[in-house]
């Protein structure tokens, strides 16, 4: 009795210590996955940072393209404008140049009898001497004012080329900055997608955590009832051997013919009636570790020592409770009290099982 009573303590004091040490390795885990989780939440909001930065810089990178291209137009505009006055001024230009030229073949062709001379000795040269034709100059410019608008017109016209040739370039880079931000972007994305996925493959979500520790709980629960369902099966598996002992000792002053009569009258009685105790027992026993393993199969793969130590408790339960009713079998133990008393205690092992 001693002996098992010691191993049940034993056995009861290393499912605890296998239950505290499960429970620690799961907050342990709990809590780097919770770390790592959180890192992770960390390094997405980080990505996610820097998504919005680069979508917003390839936003104003946008504004500042559409800025440019106002500005192209603008410069193309004032282009076709000064274009167009200087093919006004050419125009112009080549008039001025055919009067002159007309002039001055006017001039050339000229008799020379209408030109002034010197001697004028008549009245008759004096009157017939017609006047030189006058120009108007108030439609035409002088040479040197001609040449200053002229090359104030091509440097506003190569101003208004350089102008544009910058314009185009700007135009240009900022092009190739855009398809750049891009391709930053689209490899940002692509990497963001990476990372989500390599946290959903290596980290478990909070639901699956809740549900292990609330099955954790679920199995604390279910060991503590198989504990105190254990303690009270010993208490009454002692309190029966109590009273076996009791019995025995008001039976010692009784005679020996006496004892000798019932021994051999109630032999028979009793070995038939500790054989079926013992064969019911047996069953119940059987169907008692039946049960606890199915049950302890179910619970999953972190409760393998419970079972193991719940399956080694119920080999020596019953192997104890065997013990008991042979040891009731001899012809000093009350038969009927005896029976009664294995019977309460498996239905109480049932009910409690």
């Amino acid at each position: 009795m001693a002996g098992s009573e010691t191993r049940v303590r034993q056995m009861q004091a290393h499912l605890v210590a296998v239950r505290e040490h499960l429970v620690e390795e799961l907050r342990v885990q709990l809590q780097e996955v919770k770390g790592q989780r959180e890192a992770a939440v960390a390094e997405l909001g980080r990505m996610q940072k820097e998504l919005s930065q680069s979508r917003r810089e390839a936003e104003q990178q946008k504004e500042n393209q559409s800025s440019l291209m106002q500005e192209l137009s603008r410069i193309s505009h004032e282009l076709l404008s000064k274009e167009e006055q200087i093919n006004t001024l050419r125009t112009r230009l080549a008039e001025v140049e055919t009067q002159q030229a007309e002039m001055l073949c006017k001039e050339a062709q000229t008799p020379s009898e209408w030109c002034p001379t010197q001697e004028k000795s008549t009245m008759t040269d004096l009157t017939t001497e017609t006047p030189k034709p006058t120009i108007d100059l108030e439609n035409y410019i002088s040479k040197n004012e001609h040449t200053v608008i002229t090359s104030s017109l091509k440097d506003a016209l190569q101003q208004a080329e350089t102008k544009a040739d910058e314009a185009l370039q700007k135009y240009q880079s900022v092009q190739e900055e855009n398809q750049s931000l891009l391709r930053e972007l689209n490899e940002q994305k692509t990497e963001l997608d990476t990372i989500q996925e390599a946290l959903q493959a290596r980290f478990i979500p909070v639901a699956k955590v809740e549900e292990k520790e609330k099955e954790v709980e679920r199995l604390k629960l279910a060991l503590e009832e198989m504990e105190k369902q254990q303690n009270q099966a010993n208490v009454n598996i002692s309190n029966i051997k109590d009273e076996g002992v009791q019995t025995e000792e008001h039976r010692q002053p009784c005679t020996s013919e006496v004892q000798h009569n019932q021994v051999s009258s109630s032999t028979g009685i009793d070995r038939a009636e500790c054989e079926v105790t013992r064969s019911e027992v047996k069953k119940a026993q059987l169907s008692e570790i039946e049960s606890k393993s199915s049950t302890t199969e179910d619970l999953g793969s972190t409760s393998q020592v419970e079972k193991s130590s719940v399956e080694h408790e119920g080999k020596r339960l019953a192997q104890v409770n065997i013990s008991e009713p042979m040891s009731s079998c001899g012809p000093s133990q009350p038969d009927s009290s005896l029976q009664a008393q294995v019977r309460s205690l498996q239905q109480q092992l049932e009910v409690s099982y």
